[in-house]
């Protein structure tokens, strides 16, 4: 409708002049189909996929000094990325015992990528979870938490385990989900989440 005279000054909408839509009137039709696209204000940091292994066996492992870490069978995951840049987080739970016949022993818990230690030390002593074992405490296992950021770079299947190390020298008995008499058993687990960059 055209206007008579001197057109009025339009006033922009306010908040206050909008009033919140009930849920309860929302009765019938479809929204659009929404993707990231029509989404703002949302951060990186996203989880895009979670790959998880559970180990309920008893495993033994002879762990040989030096500075290859023996993987634990059956103790890992394989997960593609979606996009070079996404981080890898793994976790993991394990339960570990490591014995010795005539002293008390030491050694480590640690991730691999392939054969590429992720543990923050590298080699040394203090990079690694460090367990104390003595072979009178035949009953003894502890569970023990590991955490790592990862950064791949990559969008091929890659797989993570967990490895144990020898830190004494020597060859010594270990065992995961169990205690050296075996009448004792537990359960380790590894997961890895993507992040979205």
């Amino acid at each position: 409708m055209a206007y008579i005279g001197q057109a009025p000054t339009p006033l922009p909408l306010t908040a206050t002049d909008i009033p919140d839509l009930p849920a309860t009137k929302i009765t019938s039709g479809t929204f659009p189909a929404l993707n990231g696209s029509n989404l703002t204000n949302i951060s990186a940091g996203k989880v895009l996929q979670v790959v998880s292994t559970a180990l309920t066996s008893v495993v033994s492992i002879n762990t040989p000094d030096g500075t290859s870490p023996t993987n634990v069978s059956g103790l890992s995951v394989a997960i593609t990325p979606s996009a070079t840049s996404s981080k890898i987080f793994l976790t993991a739970q394990v339960v570990f015992s490591l014995n010795n016949n005539t002293y008390g022993t030491l050694g480590g818990i640690i991730f691999q990528r392939g054969t590429t230690k992720l543990n923050a030390g590298g080699d040394s002593l203090s990079g690694t979870t460090v367990v104390g074992q003595n072979e009178s405490s035949v009953y003894g296992f502890c569970t023990i938490p590991l955490q790592f950021l990862d950064s791949p770079s990559t969008t091929s299947s890659t797989t993570y385990n967990v490895a144990v190390k020898n830190m004494i020298g020597g060859t010594v008995q270990g065992y995961v989900n169990g205690a050296k008499n075996g009448s004792l058993k537990g359960s380790s687990t590894i997961t890895a989440y993507e992040i979205g960059a």
